[in-house]
């Protein structure tokens, strides 16, 4: 575990690196961290993962479940791991290691029976991530070693053995869903209890059950005699699967059958149907839902040059879940139509790239701070009003805003309007470096935050820099100042700048401290600017500015793997070697007295050579 940890270093200690500038999250609560955490009816999912709907066909019922809680792995490999841990004699090793790995993570995936969590986000770096139900790899990678290890098992010296166990497991397999799907039928009137008392009641109602939650009720208890019918290809499948198995295991069982026969045969049948969940996953969206450009990103590619995009999470969480969505046996596929024609939210204006939404916890404080809470206030007319904010667009360069209909502002030009959502065009935005007429010292982020938010700001004009002395500040200013990108790569950027008198240049981008400036070949401090974007001191005259990003836990994190993988292999070879020598002593003390009576003649069906146990030679 210290080797594995040592060879992960090169990703564990940047990644460390990065959170420490993170949103805080230490005060996440358990709710947080157990958002898409696996429930225990999902379990059921591990057999049939459509069994309370699809995502491709938005027919859920019930809690909504994304691709996270479903680790469907077929009804065969089920099958085969409940014989890998029946049986005893198995080819695999380490199988008790395999069992409880596999119980780990579905501990750790039931997040809601996990009484860890009411402390787990108290964890530092835990407390960063959430979705529990990812912990599902852990049961599958064990549920599908221990599947291998029974169908290896067919190839073993119990080859006969082994094909009896998979031909009864079979029956019992099929017997049960039968016994299923004749459940439902023959109980409809206690299912369907069972439902209605489980659905929301509304208000005001609870002394007498509304017909339409009854009739919610009835159309689940269909949608599950469907789904365990043989009208559903899936499930068709499933049965047709064991039922094969169990003709095979038969076969084996009277010699009938090679292990080189079997063994494809159940690997075709389970191919078949993880084709299937797939295929019914994707099947209502065509490919040009995941191909085709939204119609947001053609409207702002027509726009070339320098520029970014905003879009109001309000806006984007409306169109991605609107009010009122039934969220079950719907078949109103709106709502997934519509998501598509809307950006996702652009992390661009702090990294230059269009980070996912899923790394919001990776995003530092301010950002957070900045763009999910001054900015969409100030768009919907709050406590901030609509100038500051629109400024604070300008400044991180943005050149398109997705918003609410109806903004109006000098600031903004509307390009494209709907009922749901407007794409404005922000007039003048900030280019990617400038120099600011004056310079305004602040003690920390809290005065920059304040001055960004007055309806006067304007960010050609001023700029808030954190820990300038006071001295330094005294006599910056950028009129008639002219920057200049002249060179870009993965890791720096070059500058020429041509300024009358000492300034200040303002960076577009996110301030980091690993980030070192040169001026003319000279060292100068990088500042904190704007609340999150960075700037330095410029001398007058035509100046040379180099800035080069320098990760400090990147190569600390690739020695440290780099030496790990060493020791590790050296370790390996180690092993095998002492390993070897071991075996080869042992062989070379056993005396010959203690060879079995067995081994004392090893005929062949030709009876040609015997075993001397006198000389340990093989006479003729």
């Amino acid at each position: 575990m210290v080797l594995g940890t040592g060879i992960a270093a090169v990703q564990l200690l940047p990644t460390w690196a990065l959170t420490q500038f993170a949103a805080s999250r230490a005060a996440a609560s358990p709710g947080l961290l157990r958002s898409l955490g696996l429930r225990p009816h999902n379990l059921a999912l591990f057999g049939h993962p459509y069994l309370f709907g699809s995502h491709g066909e938005n027919n859920y019922w019930g809690q909504d479940h994304y691709f996270e809680v479903c680790a469907y792995v077929g009804g065969l490999t089920l099958l085969l791991a409940a014989l890998a841990l029946i049986a005893r004699p198995l080819p695999l090793r380490y199988r008790g290691y395999w069992v409880l790995l596999g119980l780990l993570g579905l501990f750790m995936a039931l997040a809601d029976l996990n009484p860890l969590y009411e402390w787990l986000p108290r964890v530092p770096g835990f407390n960063l991530f959430r979705a529990p139900a990812r912990y599902l790899l852990l049961p599958t990678l064990s549920l599908s070693l221990l599947a291998g290890g029974a169908v290896q098992a067919l190839a073993s010296a119990e080859t006969r053995k082994a094909g009896a166990r998979l031909a009864v497991g079979a029956v019992v397999a099929l017997a049960l869903c039968g016994t299923l799907m004749a459940g439902l039928q023959v109980g409809k009137r206690t299912v369907i209890s069972g439902l209605t008392r489980a659905l929301p009641h509304p208000a005001g109602e609870d002394m007498a059950t509304p017909d339409r939650v009854v009739a919610k009720a009835e159309a689940k208890w269909q949608f599950l005699v469907e789904r365990l019918s043989l009208s559903d290809p899936l499930w068709a499948a499933t049965l047709g699967g064991l039922a094969l198995a169990a003709g095979l295991g038969f076969m084996i069982w009277r010699g009938q059958c090679h292990y080189r026969v079997a063994a494809p045969a159940l690997l075709v049948v389970l191919a078949g149907q993880l084709y299937l969940f797939g295929s019914a996953a994707n099947a209502t969206a065509p490919a040009s839902y995941y191909t085709d450009l939204p119609e947001t990103a053609r409207l702002i590619r027509q726009e070339a040059g320098w520029g970014r995009e905003y879009g109001d999470p309000a806006v984007e969480w409306q169109q991605f879940a609107p009010p009122g969505y039934p969220g079950f046996l719907s078949g109103d596929l709106t709502p997934f139509w519509e998501e598509r024609e809307v950006l996702r939210r652009n992390r661009a204006p702090l990294y230059g790239v269009a980070a996912a939404h899923a790394f919001y916890t990776l995003l530092p404080q301010r950002q957070v701070t900045l763009l999910e809470e001054i900015v969409p206030a100030g768009l919907h007319d709050r406590s901030s009003g609509t100038q500051a904010p629109l400024q604070v667009l300008r400044m991180l360069g943005v050149r398109n805003l997705i918003a609410a209909p109806g903004l109006h502002s000098p600031w903004l030009r509307v390009m494209k309007q709907t009922p749901r959502y407007s794409l404005y065009h922000v007039v003048a935005p900030m280019p990617p470096a400038w120099l600011p007429a004056r310079v305004v010292p602040c003690l920390d982020g809290a005065g920059a935050l304040r001055g960004l938010c007055e309806a006067g700001f304007r960010p050609e004009e001023v700029a808030y820099v954190e820990g300038l002395p006071l001295l330094n500040s005294a006599g910056l200013a950028g009129a008639g100042a002219v920057a200049r990108l002249v060179g870009e790569w993965v890791d720096g950027l070059t500058w020429e700048v041509n300024a009358p008198g000492p300034a200040f240049l303002v960076l577009n981008f996110a301030y980091n401290p690993n980030w070192r400036a040169e001026v003319n070949g000279r060292g100068v401090a990088v500042y904190r600017t704007n609340y999150v974007q960075a700037g330095l001191i410029v001398p007058p005259g035509h100046s040379r500015v180099e800035l080069r990003y320098v990760e400090q836990k990147f190569p600390l994190g690739l020695q440290i793997t780099e030496a790990s993988g060493a020791a590790a292999g050296f370790l390996l070879l180690a092993t095998t070697l002492v390993s070897h020598w071991i075996s080869r002593r042992a062989r070379r003390r056993t005396p010959a007295e203690e060879v079995p009576p067995s081994a004392a003649a090893n005929s062949h069906d030709g009876g040609t050579s015997t075993l001397s146990l006198v000389s340990g030679e093989v006479e003729p």
